[in-house]
């Protein structure tokens, strides 16, 4: 057998896309024999394979997810009251929730990932990441086909997955300094937050199971045009460094949650509550007025790139010294004219048809649904800061904080009527490495990592200007009549409500022990607080490096709260999950 050539690599892969369109199957042997055969490539350890001036790398990537927390609730069943005791939804109308329960996979997906850069062009680098999946969850929890369909795996529908697609990068870097240019598909980020979001809102994400971790892996690629230019050299500015960026946005994309079609509602292991309600209501309207184009899933997608362009602008700088505080600090200002990351449910012409609140009318008098985007604008700020003149291991901790006012969002009431609102996120946050017990016991610092983040809604909510309070059936239905916005938790119109303002806190260490630092250990903690929202998440981590390019890792997560809040929502969902990665 003939040693296997980056050409021959090339070709095999491109020969085993086409069988795979008819057995999907084949997958997994198909990704062992490229990582066995690329893994052939060098004796060395080298994470990089050069062919004259074309750079290779790449890395196989297999998670498992376990479910240890018992079964998924079966009875939150979107249903409306009419009178008391008499209750009509999906059951009702014969059309019952298609929730089944999960045995214990979640996820059983094996990802190969390949990064290609041309470096032979002078000021211009060519760059392609690919990344291939299979997910064997859908054929062993035999699933309907229609559910694996935009789930089990990128190679069957090829480039026309937005959401998670073999093509995963591909752009041009464009370097003449001061001045670079990064054009076509890729992933652009406003700063990392543990487990929430502030600023961080150019790329959206993919939120196939919403308990990753490491936002790199569920990001959605968009097609952009990113510039930076380096203004260090103007004096007049202040600051030692200084980068203007500005980011055009021409495609945009929603992020995406299991279950946002409407035949696929409740088929998936991480589908929110809120996900597979609205789905109930699509079926239960249309099932009502039989009509089959009640329900308008694409309207979020109309229109040319200027009618769906975002733009981003931001300001980045640091100071110098002899500035007391502001001294050695990072800083920057925001900008942002986007669209909401999930577009939104809009009922038209609604009617009194005997429940709570009105419902959408059918289409033939203006009514049905419409899934459809909404613009709205945002000014932030971030900074960090060392400080230093903390005492003894404190001294030099980070302080770092972001906050971002948003214009004219919209929120949910529980009428499911959509209000728009300004609001304010912020989050303040501490990171230091310390050293946690006995030195005997951990010879190394843990990196540790704590914030506070806070959600504030610039108005007071109302049970919702289409719910009958004084009604027969609002009387009837559990929790008619409470103030709030529908949110993640929510499974029927009055329960899993937020109020104005979220708080929730996190905690983020890490450390690595014996020789070599081989062995790595992490430890998360989520706790949202308030009486509606109530949750904790906890997330443990240990991992093994056997060399420089295999690893392996094994961790748990455990949730606890509230049913209908938030996070809460998936306590029966606690898991095991194992990862393996090879890079070369």
């Amino acid at each position: 057998m003939e040693p296997l050539t980056f050409r021959g690599a090339l070709n095999l892969i491109l020969e085993e896309t086409g069988m795979i369109n008819s057995n999907r199957r084949y997958l997994t042997v198909f990704l062992s024999v490229i990582t066995v055969a690329l893994s052939g490539w060098s004796g060395e350890s080298s994470a990089r394979y050069e062919f004259g001036d074309f750079e290779v790398s790449g890395e196989v990537f297999v998670l498992g997810d376990f479910r240890i927390g018992g079964k998924p609730d079966q009875g939150r069943e979107f249903s409306l009251a009419v009178a008391p005791g008499v209750f009509l939804g999906p059951g009702a109308l014969g059309t019952p929730s298609n929730r089944s329960e999960y045995d214990t996979l979640n996820a059983l997906r094996t990802e190969l990932s390949l990064e290609m850069v041309y470096k032979g062009i002078k000021n211009i680098t060519p760059v392609l990441k690919l990344r291939a999946y299979y997910d064997a969850m859908y054929d062993l929890e035999d699933k309907d086909n229609s559910i694996a369909t935009h789930w089990e795996s990128n190679l069957e529908s090829g480039l026309h997955d937005s959401w998670d697609p073999l093509v995963r990068e591909a752009y041009l870097d464009i370097n003449y300094h001061p001045l670079h240019i990064r054009a076509g598909r890729q992933i652009v980020t406003w700063g990392r937050s543990d487990g929430v979001t502030v600023l961080d809102v150019i790329t959206p994400r993919n939120f196939r199971n919403p308990l990753t971790f490491e936002q790199e892996r569920f990001m959605i690629p968009q097609d952009m045009l990113n510039i930076k230019y380096d203004l260090s050299r103007v004096e007049w500015l202040p600051g030692i460094s200084k980068e203007l960026q500005v980011v055009w946005n021409w495609d945009y994309t929603p992020a995406r949650f299991p279950g946002f079609w409407a035949e696929g509602e409740g088929q998936h292991p991480y589908t929110l509550a809120v996900v597979d309600f609205a789905d109930q209501v699509i079926n239960v309207s249309a099932n009502l007025f039989g009509e089959p184009h009640f329900f308008d899933g694409d309207a979020w997608d109309k229109g040319d790139a200027i009618d769906k362009s975002e733009v981003f602008v931001r300001w980045r700088a640091r100071t110098g010294g002899d500035l007391g505080p502001f001294s050695d600090m990072t800083y920057s200002f925001h900008y942002g004219h986007l669209f909401e990351d999930i577009p939104f449910y809009i009922l038209g012409n609604r009617i009194n048809a005997g429940f709570a609140f009105d419902i959408a009318g059918p289409r033939a008098i203006g009514g049905g649904i419409d899934f459809t985007r909404h613009r709205y604008d945002l000014i932030g700020a971030s900074f960090d800061k060392a400080l230093e003149f903390l005492p003894g291991q404190l001294a030099g901790t980070v302080m770092r904080g972001e906050i971002v006012y948003n214009f004219g969002q919209r929120f949910y009431e529980p009428d499911l009527e959509t209000v728009t609102a300004d609001s304010v996120t912020a989050l303040i946050g501490l990171d230091q490495y310390l050293y946690i017990g006995p030195r005997t016991l951990f010879k190394t610092p843990w990196f540790v990592s704590a914030q506070i983040w806070r959600d504030e809604i610039l108005r007071d909510p109302t049970p919702g200007q289409f719910t009958h309070l004084d009604s027969v059936a609002c009387a009837a239905q559990p929790l008619c009549g409470d103030r709030g916005y529908i949110i993640g938790g929510a499974s029927n119109g009055f329960n899993g409500l937020r109020n104005r303002t979220r708080h929730v806190a996190t905690l983020f260490m890490f450390n690595d022990f014996l020789p070599g630092k081989t062995l790595h250990v992490e430890l998360f903690g989520l706790h949202e607080f308030g009486h509606r929202q109530r949750a904790s998440w906890v997330r443990a981590l240990v991992g093994y490096n056997f060399n420089a390019q295999l690893t392996a890792r094994v961790g748990l997560n455990v949730i606890s709260g509230n049913l209908d809040s938030f996070f809460g929502e998936f306590q029966r969902n606690d898991s095991l999950f194992t990862e393996l990665k090879f890079t070369f």
